[in-house]
């Protein structure tokens, strides 16, 4: 028994020794080289992002609360007149003046650029999924672009009139040209 706890105590003791000896020769190279032996340093935390440039708040535009009992039609019609409204797949503004893509499910509009980029993502052959409501549609939709009702091709910005509708009244409620769903 005793050799056993001699053997056991010498393989210890050479370990010990041994890493002394890794010790020393680290210290007196890094010495050499003008260097003090240190420990590692502290895991490497994560800097705080820098600050975001915004922009300042009487230029941007702001939403307005909207009442419990607002339709999606007037809460959309709101948001285009005034510069509120958003692309859901992209989140920046949708001027008047940008062609836009209305989802035939939801009714919810997207810039025609960010729904024609959606929809070649999509891998199931001719149609895409909305990237709102999830609606299976057709590819080739995204390619025109179209009123709030669909009946006119590229609608041009009349004063009086929402912004992305046409002057005709819509096939579904017969009010005038409106986006979202009819009430």
């Amino acid at each position: 028994m005793f050799p056993m706890i001699f053997k056991a105590g010498l393989a210890v003791a050479v370990a010990l020794v041994a890493a002394y000896a890794a010790y020393a020769y680290h210290e007196s190279s890094q010495q050499q080289e003008g260097h003090r032996w240190a420990p590692p340093p502290p895991p490497h935390r994560q800097s705080p992002p820098p600050p975001q440039r915004s922009v300042s708040p009487s230029r941007r535009p702001t939403r307005r609360k909207h009442s419990r009992g607002s339709s999606q039609k007037e809460i959309l019609t709101d948001e285009l007149n005034n510069g509120t409204a958003e692309c859901s797949i992209c989140l920046t503004a949708i001027r008047p003046n940008q062609s836009t893509y209305s989802c035939e499910g939801c009714r919810q509009f997207f810039h025609l650029k960010c729904s024609e980029c959606w929809a070649e993502q999509s891998e199931d052959g001719l149609y895409f999924k909305c990237p709102h409501c999830f609606t299976r549609l057709p590819k080739s939709s995204t390619r025109v672009y179209k009123c709030m009702c669909g009946r006119t091709l590229n609608p041009s910005s009349l004063p009086g009139l929402t912004p992305h509708c046409c002057e005709q009244s819509c096939p579904k409620c017969y009010l005038p040209c409106h986006p979202g769903h009819c009430d």
